[in-house]
């Protein structure tokens, strides 16, 4: 247990000792944190106006309210730019790694490799839009009867499914061990994320079984929300802690699998 502790710590400093190394690169360009606002912002606003325009024709989008559908966005938005900020950056540079041969350097690191491939490059520069998500959330909530249990499971899913979206880029990225189009792959992630700010009811049976199983973005996004609403469905917190437990696992199963076969690659 001690060990554990001490090794926890060790890892902590160094990872804030990276993101302390990536702000200060960041500040080199500081207007990157304000050019960032203008496309999220329009984006966010386009998105507000549309479901405003379509919540002013029917009463509800499949049972959810305006308000509820701004929770469902603002989490999306969360988890993507919570990505950004602590390790999409890196898990983006890997597959340049493999091919540049710089990967080399990286495994060489008296530090663990996955560690050092995930988190040393940060992007600082999305903190702006990532506040404004959180924000977004903290508004669009004013009129639930929220209790502390409410915003636990919420606080405690958030997290979890920071995890899961963390283990589906980076199982997708360690691709690049077998093929140099893994980075398109991520890229992918991003676009099923989007499905994620949508009820899940309002997709067919096919692509909701999809997107809540195979690239669980709207699972990620769909379990907390409910809960921040007081809406606790135990089959799709089950399903939710099954393929969190079976993204982990698989991730380290690529992750190794592909290590054995860069070593062999250049025995």
């Amino acid at each position: 247990m001690k060990l554990m502790v001490i090794k926890l710590a060790r890892y902590t400093k160094i990872f804030l000792m990276l993101v302390k190394i990536n702000y200060l690169q960041a500040m080199e360009y500081r207007l990157n944190f304000f050019s960032t606002i203008l496309p999220t912002g329009m984006y966010s606003a386009g998105y507000i106006v549309f479901i405003k325009l379509v919540l002013n024709k029917v009463p509800s989008i499949s049972g959810w309210t305006f308000d509820q559908m701004l929770i469902l966005f603002a989490v999306e938005q969360f988890f993507y730019y919570s990505g950004w900020i602590f390790y999409r950056r890196s898990i983006d540079n890997f597959p340049s790694l493999i091919r540049n041969g710089t990967f080399d350097m990286t495994s060489k690191l008296p530090i663990n490799t996955r560690f050092m491939v995930s988190f040393q490059d940060q992007s600082p520069d999305v903190v702006i839009p990532f506040l404004a998500s959180m924000s977004l959330v903290i508004y669009a909530s004013r009129n639930l009867s929220l209790s502390l249990s409410h915003v636990a499971s919420f606080t405690l899913f958030i997290v979890l499914g920071m995890f899961l979206l963390y283990n589906l880029l980076f199982t997708i990225a360690s691709l690049s061990f077998w093929t140099t189009e893994a980075d398109e792959f991520v890229a992918l992630i991003d676009e099923v994320l989007a499905f994620g700010k949508y009820p899940l009811k309002i997709f067919p049976s096919f692509a909701g079984l999809f997107l809540l199983t195979i690239i669980p973005a709207v699972l990620m996004v769909y379990v907390p929300t409910s809960m921040l609403m007081g809406i606790f469905d135990a089959k799709l917190i089950i399903l939710f802690m099954v393929i969190l437990i079976i993204s982990w696992i698989l991730s380290e199963k690529v992750w190794h699998a592909g290590l054995r076969h860069y070593s062999s690659a250049n025995s």
